[in-house]
């Protein structure tokens, strides 16, 4: 997938890592989490990424049935990996704590 994107987009919607793709027990649904790092010359919100390649998902499931040989080939849906954001948010609540630990000693 990471091939066909470099194809579809080259470097016009920035850095777009697969972080991981979930699909479902029959192969018919894939869910590909990615995150989304601006172009230099383009600023992007990671959102406005996702809404690109659900415009683009028909192309890039015709694309993605010429690279496979199954099948079925599955509906794709897009999502950003929340992981990171994730991970800064208990950071801070962490710091949080710790603070309120400090203020009170």
């Amino acid at each position: 997938m990471q091939e066909i994107f470099l194809k579809e987009f080259g470097s016009s919607l920035g850095l777009i890592s697969i972080i991981y793709v979930k699909t479902s027990p029959d192969l018919r649904n894939a869910r590909i989490y990615i995150s989304a790092f601006p172009a230099i010359n383009r600023q992007y919100d990671p959102e406005e990424v996702i809404n690109i390649l659900k415009q683009k998902t028909p192309k890039l499931r015709h694309l993605l049935a010429q690279k496979l040989k199954i099948k079925y080939i599955p509906k794709l849906s897009f999502s950003l990996d929340q992981t990171l954001a994730n991970a800064q948010r208990v950071e801070e609540l962490l710091n949080q704590v710790k603070q309120i630990k400090q203020n009170n000693d």
